[in-house]
């Protein structure tokens, strides 16, 4: 049976954070923002399916963000498969954003940084699956998120169709029979994931994977650091520079593009969160690795469509958020993700 959240029934001036406390029952960890005029609507049905988590979300506008202090609270570790429904949805992950339209999917990781945004009137199903099961088939499920490929948007409705087949079946499954059908549920999921076209195949070896890794692990730990290089780098792990970025390779982009998406991401981050809002775009670009402030502008426009500044006001004003998200009230249409 279906566990079932809902604010109509709090106060207005309490939804909002109610909502997050529920949010962060359902999913893990998060933050909510909403402009809070006259409360928050939002509805979820959970179905819980012995190790999936499988929801329907119904919501007016806001925007839901998986912060670095979320990820240091706890040690959740899921990937998380959004389905948007009836309206389009704005994404932010490692670097990569979009407005998503229905028929579609995002992929995100609990243990980055994202933003999530959606419209007034918005609906999704999402699939959340313990990281560890995804990556027996995606050693680097990273790769995937925020629409790093296209949408196979084919298997995304083979994908949906049984979900709803699912939640309309799942009351009256024996408990083998709902776990065994979550886990074709998962298996579904993960190659719809295999399919996308670009994606890279399997490692060609462990060790190669291993060492990816450890190496991501060991940058990231230094990233906000100017004169990181890879030099640096490969010489920490014994290995050639040449070597380095063949590593990086099959994911379809580079070490220092890896390096600069997780920097950039870094600094929307900062941006987005009222708790870097003391700090100047040019301080913000600094404390992200970045020695100039001018190509910091320039790399972040060319990555997410828009200035440092407009998403800093943006995140400051929901008003603003809304219309550059979704566009004025009487047209949310959106735009296709890239």
């Amino acid at each position: 049976m279906a566990q079932k959240f809902t604010t109509l029934d709090k106060p207005a001036a309490k939804q909002i954070a109610w909502w997050q406390e529920v949010l962060s029952e359902v999913y893990y960890n998060l933050e909510v923002y909403s402009d809070g005029r006259d409360g928050l609507r939002g509805e979820i049905l959970e179905y819980d399916l012995d190790g999936l988590s499988l929801t329907r979300f119904n919501s007016d506008w806001q925007r839901v963000l998986r912060t670095s202090r979320r990820i240091a609270a706890d040690d959740d570790d899921y990937v998380v498969v959004v389905f948007p429904r009836s309206k389009p949805m704005f994404y932010s992950q490692l670097g990569r954003s979009g407005v998503l339209d229905p028929g579609g999917y995002i992929v995100v990781h609990t243990r980055a940084f994202y933003e999530l945004s959606c419209p007034d009137a918005f609906e999704n199903l999402t699939v959340k699956i313990p990281s560890a099961r995804v990556r027996r088939h995606l050693p680097f499920i990273e790769d995937h998120c925020g629409c790093a490929y296209p949408n196979d948007r084919k298997m995304a409705a083979i994908v949906v169709s049984f979900a709803d087949w699912l939640i309309q079946q799942v009351d009256r499954m024996p408990d083998s029979v709902r776990r065994a059908m979550g886990d074709h549920l998962i298996e579904l999921t993960i190659a719809m994931l295999m399919g996308e076209s670009g994606a890279p195949g399997p490692p060609k070896s462990q060790a190669a994977l291993q060492l990816r890794r450890r190496i991501e692990a060991f940058v990231r730990e230094r990233l906000v650091d100017p004169d990181l290089s890879a030099q640096f780098v490969a010489d920490r792990f014994g290995i050639s520079v040449s070597y380095l970025h063949r590593l990086f390779r099959p994911s379809g982009t580079s070490f220092w593009q890896w390096i600069l998406s997780n920097r950039l991401q870094l600094a929307y981050e900062k941006l987005t969160h009222p708790g870097d809002s003391h700090s100047t775009v040019a301080q913000i670009a600094y404390s992200c690795g970045f020695s100039h402030q001018a190509h910091f502008s320039t790399l972040f426009r060319r990555r997410f469509a828009t200035t440092p500044r407009n998403v800093r006001s943006a995140a400051q004003d929901a008003g603003g958020q809304r219309a550059w998200l979704f566009g004025s009230p009487a047209n949310d249409s959106g735009t296709s993700a890239p």
